[in-house]
């Protein structure tokens, strides 16, 4: 009867209800079912990951690691190739026994990112003792990378403290070329945005991939802001081969 209802109105009410849980945990089997047809039908792809959001309602069930490492086991899908994203907020409280879950999930091979990083209290004791790989710069720090007068201090700030601690970065939210520029030259190795794609379905994806990769026939992307490979979402923003 709506349409298209947009993620922030329908999952605050899914969290109020508790229905966040049953919809992540299909949301986080179908996601490794695709990933998977994927990486069988397109040799090229078998480096795929995929990434998956995760809600604190979700993270607080007792048998949440359980459910993770069953759905894995029932779909066939290498731990190794999901990406679970947390906010930043829900990890603040580094003393929670939600912690506890990630270090055994990342034990089994999955990887943990901070979505949003920057916009929420972080220190760097915290950020330091947190059991996660990857930091997803917030598209506010990205934001500021354009214009003259813009030295994305901030940006520079979150790669060079992901770099020293080994994270893998993702830079948020790239919508200019000079985004791009400054992110490489940065040390930024991975980005997400509209001007390297929009989302899309899956069908799309199929011809993405079946392309080898490139972005150019379904986005109109410049090799120059894609680098003729990645996914529709984290894309490699380095030169050369990957």
């Amino acid at each position: 009867e709506r349409g298209l209802i947009g993620p922030a109105e329908f999952i605050p009410i899914a969290e109020d209800s508790g229905l966040i849980v049953p919809i992540g945990s299909f949301v986080l089997k179908e996601a490794c079912r695709q990933t998977l047809r994927w990486q069988r039908h397109y040799p090229e792809a078998r480096d795929l990951y995929v990434s998956v959001n995760v809600s604190t309602r979700q993270l607080q069930q007792p048998l949440f690691v359980e459910e993770v490492m069953n759905c894995l086991s029932e779909v066939g899908f290498e731990p190794t190739s999901l990406v679970l994203e947390l906010t930043e907020s829900m990890l603040l409280d580094h003393k929670s026994p939600l912690l506890g879950k990630l270090e055994t999930l990342r034990r089994h091979g999955i990887r943990i990112a901070i979505d949003d990083f920057g916009t929420g209290y972080s220190s760097l004791s915290y950020l330091r003792n947190l059991p996660i790989d990857i930091l997803k710069i917030a598209k506010p720090f990205v934001d500021d990378l354009i214009g003259e007068d813009s030295k994305g201090d901030f940006a520079g700030a979150i790669v060079g403290l992901g770099n020293s601690l080994q994270l893998t970065l993702v830079a948020e939210g790239i919508e200019h070329p000079v985004q791009v520029t400054k992110l490489r030259d940065m040390g930024c190795a991975l980005g997400q945005g509209f001007l390297l794609c929009h989302p899309v379905g899956q069908g799309e994806i199929d011809k993405l991939l079946a392309n080898g990769g490139s972005l150019e026939e379904i986005t109109g992307a410049p090799d120059d802001a894609t680098d003729g490979g990645g996914s529709p979402q984290v894309i490699h923003l380095r030169r050369g081969p990957q």
